[in-house]
């Protein structure tokens, strides 16, 4: 038996027989709670989660100071410098991993490279993505295509001129339809739990388990 730990939108091979998708692994650290920088004026809120070695990462957090939202940022071993070049009353870098169930109750747009854990929480509150894949990582291309036609995510695979990065990230933010296809997503999977998930994986292998023990103590 095969056990598909996604959701269908997610999975990047869309042309499967009919399975059982039993929905992701969610693992739920102790993450940091998210203290939103800016005022009352910034309406909207973006979290970025980046690798440092993504070429336009500067760039892009230049281009967010341009949107006026209220910005969170997590990039692991923070290249030197760069906090102190992108210093913004409205931008703030976090230390620590946040914690994303939190930080997307209260978010408007999730920027990632398009990881399938920080993907499915993002959609599963109902909260649509701009996606940064990686270079040579085709999971992540494959995924992002599929949310884009799915119109849950916008995608950039190119290099993008300065102030672009800007445009995409208003049109995600003021189009309704992004918003209405994400939050159509939390809808469908609401009664998603990660903890029963577990435990109804381990029923079922305990009664695959059962059967094979019974079908060996029949045969002659």
């Amino acid at each position: 038996e095969t056990f598909l730990k996604t959701f269908r939108e997610l999975d990047h091979y869309q042309e499967r027989e009919p399975v059982r998708y039993w929905g992701p692994v969610l693992s739920n650290p102790e993450g940091e709670r998210p203290q939103w920088p800016g005022t009352a004026q910034n309406s909207k809120r973006i979290f970025c989660y980046l690798k440092p070695g993504y070429p336009q990462l500067e760039q892009l957090l230049r281009d967010l100071q341009r949107v006026g939202a209220s910005v969170l940022v997590y990039v692991p071993n923070l290249p030197r410098g760069l906090a102190e070049r992108i210093k913004n009353p409205n931008l703030s870098f976090l230390a620590k991993p946040a914690d994303m169930h939190t930080v997307c109750s209260a978010c408007d747009l999730v920027i990632c490279h398009g990881g399938h854990g920080t993907t499915a929480i993002a959609l599963l509150h109902g909260i649509p993505l701009l996606l940064l894949p990686e270079k040579y990582q085709l999971e992540q291309l494959l995924m992002g295509y599929n949310l884009v036609q799915a119109k849950l995510a916008v995608m950039v695979t190119a290099a993008l001129h300065e102030g672009a990065f800007a445009g995409v990230i208003t049109k995600l933010l003021t189009g309704p339809a992004y918003r209405d296809h994400a939050q159509e997503f939390a809808r469908k999977y609401k009664d998603f739990d990660a903890v029963l998930q577990v435990k109804e994986i381990v029923g079922r292998c305990e009664k695959i388990l059962r059967y094979e023990r019974f079908i060996y103590k029949s045969e002659p």
